[in-house]
């Protein structure tokens, strides 16, 4: 199965996304491809746990949207094997084009 590229913050922040901003909240850790899929994995600064957002761009829209996430994730390991699944599921499902 194919694995997904890590990207650069620079390479992920080419993308052009509908409602994705900065937060003092939480530090953007680690950026991955797979196919039309983007992955983020993010640690939250309060609390220390890890979340992830899957984004999609949806139809002729040409912005990626957030299409799936997790929050309150124990390590950042496990954030990364979950968000792996949850991209693979998309990108199997042809959810998005």
């Amino acid at each position: 199965m194919e694995q997904p590229k890590p990207l650069t913050k620079q390479e992920f922040d080419n993308n052009r996304f509908a409602g994705r901003g900065a937060s003092a909240l939480h530090d953007e850790k680690e950026f991955f491809q797979l196919g039309p899929i983007l992955g983020i994995i993010i640690q939250d600064r309060v609390d220390s746990d890890w979340s992830f957002v899957v984004m999609a761009k949806e139809g002729a829209d040409p912005l990626f949207r957030a299409v799936d996430y997790e929050v309150s994730i124990s390590g950042q390991d496990l954030c990364r094997t979950l968000l792996f699944e949850r991209m693979h599921k998309y990108v199997a499902k042809k959810v998005v084009s």
